[in-house]
């Protein structure tokens, strides 16, 4: 089909409002046959502003506004416990009330990590190093000074308790 000059905007049956429309001739067609006249697709609308909220983010906002007014915010110190008053309260949405516990999560509760078990009540210095050097993997055995009696050994242990 050829295109000819396009027509204004008509008001098409079955349309509310005026709609593009364009004369075309199918090229087989004879000179004399009448133009078919098209209506055009509409152009989109720009839709909403950028930057503008989306109306489930407003009814999400609106919702929460009118949940804080129903949270006791009375002995509030710090952002800790604002985060447990609105964690707490039955009047704020679910969705909210979860956040503010992820929030809270490190706070509320330590991390789980290893821990060393302690030294034998009745080690030896020695023996206590001997175990930490193990631990961290640093240093090698400890070996008693040359040279010293069993009691002095002793007596050096029991002056480095």
């Amino acid at each position: 089909m050829t295109k000819l000059p396009p027509v204004a905007h008509v008001t098409m049956p079955g349309a509310s409002a005026p709609q593009p429309v364009a004369v075309v001739r199918a090229p087989d067609a004879p000179p004399d046959a009448p133009p078919v006249i098209v209506a055009l697709p509409e152009k989109r609308k720009p839709g909403r502003p950028k930057g503008s909220k989306s109306a489930h983010v407003k009814a999400r906002e609106a919702a929460l506004a009118a949940a804080m007014g129903a949270v006791e915010f009375g002995n509030v110190a710090d952002s800790l416990d604002l985060l447990r008053a609105v964690m707490r309260s039955p009047a704020v949405p679910l969705q909210e009330r979860l956040r503010c516990a992820l929030a809270l999560a490190p706070f509320d509760a330590p991390k789980v990590a290893p821990v060393s078990p302690p030294p034998p009540p009745n080690a030896t210095l020695a023996q206590r190093l001997e175990e930490a050097f193990r631990r961290t993997g640093r240093g090698g055995t400890f070996a008693p000074a040359p040279g010293l009696t069993p009691e002095q050994q002793a007596e050096l242990e029991a002056m480095l308790r």
